[in-house]
C-alpha cells in the first residue's frame, strides 16, 4: 500500500528533526536551579573544555542575567544565558550534553530564550562565536558583524554576531499594565509555544513545496 503524501511529509519532518524532539525548557527562578544551569557550564566549559574557571563564572550569573535550562528527568542537559542592556540583550553560555548535541535542543533553548526577549520588547540579541561556527550561526539568523574588532580569549578569535528580534505585540509594556504584573516565564512560554507551533507549520509546507517539486 503507497504512503499517503501526508504521511510521507510528516515522516520527513520528523527525519529533519524539526518535530523529532521536544524538550521541556524553563526559566530558572530559584538559586538551585541557576546553580544545576552553572554545574552544566562548569562540566562542559571548564572541565571539558578547559576554559578558567574565573572566565566561566563572572560574577554576573546572579546579578544580571535570566538562565534558561532544560531537564531530562532529574539531571539539566541544555541551559543559555541572557544579559540585557539598553538596547539590546547579549545571548552566551549556551551548551548542552554531549549525547544531546545532536538533537535539536540547542535551537530550541535559542528560540525560547528569543520569545522572551521580544516579550521584553528587545528588537536584537548579540553573541560571539569562533569562525568555525560562523556559518551554523548564520543559519540560525545571525549575521556578523565586521565593523566590531574579533575579540581574543585566550587562544580563541570570537567574532561578534546579531540576529534581529521582532518585540511580542503581547508584550510588557507601561501601557499594558497587566503585563508588569505576570510573571514573565509564564508569558514568554506561551509565546514559546507559538513559535514552535509556527516553525512545524513552515517546515510542513517546505516539505510539501519540496515534494510537490520531485513529483
Amino acid at each position: 500500500m503507497a504512503e499517503s503524501s501526508e504521511n510521507i511529509i510528516r515522516r520527513k519532518t520528523y527525519e529533519t528533526g524539526i518535530m523529532k524532539q521536544d524538550f521541556d525548557i524553563k526559566i530558572a527562578q530559584t538559586a538551585e536551579e541557576i546553580q544545576a544551569a552553572m554545574q552544566l557550564r562548569r562540566e562542559v566549559f571548564v572541565e571539558e573544555e578547559g576554559v578558567p574557571e574565573g572566565k566561566e563564572f563572572d560574577g554576573n550569573d546572579f546579578v544580571c542575567c535570566t538562565h534558561f535550562y532544560a531537564k531530562d528527568k532529574d539531571n539539566v542537559i541544555g541551559c543559555v544565558r541572557a544579559r540585557f542592556f539598553p538596547d539590546f540583550v547579549k545571548l552566551e553560555r549556551l551548551c548542552c550534553r554531549k549525547e544531546y548535541r545532536k538533537t535539536p535542543l540547542a535551537s530550541q533553548l535559542m528560540e525560547y530564550a528569543y520569545a522572551f526577549c521580544e516579550y521584553k520588547g528587545y528588537d536584537k540579541a548579540v553573541g560571539y562565536c569562533t569562525k568555525s561556527l560562523l556559518p551554523y550561526w548564520q543559519k540560525s539568523g545571525f549575521i556578523p558583524r565586521n565593523d566590531i574588532p574579533v575579540k581574543k580569549v585566550g587562544n580563541m578569535e570570537l567574532y561578534t554576531i546579531q540576529r534581529n528580534l521582532t518585540p511580542s505585540a503581547n508584550g510588557i509594556s507601561i501601557e499594558r499594565p497587566e503585563t508588569l504584573l505576570e510573571n514573565e516565564s509564564g508569558m514568554a512560554g506561551r509565546d514559546f509555544v507559538k513559535r514552535k507551533a509556527l516553525s512545524i507549520i513552515n517546515g510542513l509546507k517546505r516539505h510539501k513545496e519540496a515534494n510537490a517539486r520531485s513529483e
